[in-house]
C-alpha cells in the first residue's frame, strides 16, 4: 500500500465495542501508510448531561493507553433521520419478498433501529474521511439478513469502513 501523507481516519467508538476499534486504529497509526493521517474519536452518549463527562473519560482511557489522535468529540444519541429510515426498510420490504422468513426479525429490531441514527452521525462528520473505523450493534446471534442491511444501510455510500463485530467484553478499559 502506497503511504498517505495526508487524510484522515474517523474511529467511532461506541460503548458496546470492547475497545477493538480503538486498537486497530491505534495500529495502524504505528504503521509507515497511515502515519501522517490525521485520527479523529467519534463517541455517543445518550444522555445530554454526559457528554462532558464521557468526553473527559475517554481522553483520560486513551492518555492512559498512550493511543494518540488528533481530535475528540462525543455525540448526542438522536432520532434517525427518514433518509435512512426510508432505505433501511426498503431493503427489509426486498430481503422479505426473497427470503420470506423473519423470525426473530421482531426481536432484534428495536436494537437495530436504535442504532440506525449512526448513519446520519457519520455522513455528517466522515463523508470526507479516507477511512472510517466504526462498530456493530451487539450482534450474538448469527449473521442474518437484518443484520446485513443494517451493516449495507450505515456504509452506502461512504469511504471504506472497517466494520468489526461489537462485543460487551472489555478489551481496554481505565480501570485497567
Amino acid at each position: 500500500m502506497k503511504k498517505r501523507n495526508n487524510g484522515t481516519v474517523d474511529v467511532w467508538w461506541l460503548y458496546n465495542d470492547g475497545g477493538l476499534s480503538l486498537i486497530i486504529a491505534h495500529i495502524l497509526k504505528l504503521s509507515i501508510t497511515w502515519r501522517n493521517c490525521k485520527f479523529r474519536i467519534f463517541g455517543v452518549t445518550n444522555k445530554i448531561e454526559c457528554l462532558f463527562e464521557e468526553k473527559n473519560k475517554l481522553k483520560k482511557l486513551l492518555s492512559l493507553y498512550r493511543i494518540d489522535f488528533d481530535y475528540l468529540d462525543i455525540f448526542l444519541a438522536n432520532t434517525t433521520g427518514p433518509t435512512t429510515t426510508t432505505y433501511f426498510n426498503s431493503l427489509i420490504e426486498r430481503a422479505a419478498s426473497i427470503e420470506n422468513k423473519f423470525d426473530d426479525y421482531n426481536l432484534q429490531k428495536e436494537h437495530i433501529y436504535e442504532t440506525l441514527f449512526l448513519r446520519d452521525l457519520i455522513e455528517l462528520h466522515s463523508f470526507n474521511s479516507d477511512l472510517i473505523i466504526l462498530t456493530t450493534p451487539n450482534n450474538k446471534e448469527e449473521y442474518n439478513i437484518l443484520f446485513m442491511c443494517w451493516i449495507e444501510t450505515i456504509s452506502r455510500g461512504l469511504p471504506p469502513c472497517i466494520i468489526i463485530n461489537g462485543s460487551t467484553d472489555p478489551v481496554i478499559s481505565v480501570n485497567a
